[in-house]
C-alpha cells in the first residue's frame, strides 16, 4: 500500500526558496574540487571564466593581461597581495575587487592560493 505522507513545512519552505532563487543546479554544475591547482587542470579555466572578460586579451582592462600562463603567473607573482586582495573582496577600493560581477566561491579561490603557495605548477 502507498502510504503518502506530506512534507514538513521546513523542507516546503526549502523547497520553496531554491525556486523563488531560479531552482539552479549548484551542486553538480560548479564542482569543485580544492586537490585540483595546476594550471592545465583548474587554474586556467577558472582564470578564463572569472578574468577572461577583461584581462584575456592582450594587454588587458589596466594592463592587467592573463591570457597565457607566462602572463598570468609573472603578473600575480609581481602582485600577489593585490591580487589576492581583489579575489576575496578585500581590496581597499571596491572597484579592485574581481571578478566585479560577483566573488568567486571559495573553492575557487582555495584552488588559487594554493597554485600561489605551491610555485605556480602547470
Amino acid at each position: 500500500a502507498l502510504i503518502n505522507h506530506p512534507l514538513a513545512s521546513a523542507n516546503v519552505n526549502i523547497i520553496k526558496k531554491w525556486i523563488d532563487q531560479g531552482a539552479l543546479n549548484t551542486q553538480c554544475t560548479n564542482v569543485c574540487d580544492t586537490t585540483s591547482f595546476t594550471y592545465s587542470g583548474s587554474i586556467q579555466t577558472i582564470i578564463a571564466n572569472n578574468c577572461g572578460g577583461c584581462h584575456g586579451t592582450s594587454p588587458g582592462t589596466a594592463n592587467v593581461y592573463l591570457g597565457t600562463y607566462a602572463s598570468t603567473k609573472a603578473y600575480i607573482s609581481a602582485n600577489t597581495t593585490v591580487f589576492l586582495n581583489a579575489i576575496n573582496w578585500t581590496s581597499p577600493s571596491a572597484a579592485m575587487n574581481m571578478p566585479q560581477s560577483s566573488k568567486m566561491v571559495a573553492c575557487k579561490i582555495i584552488q588559487i592560493q594554493k597554485w600561489i603557495n605551491n610555485g605556480y605548477p602547470q
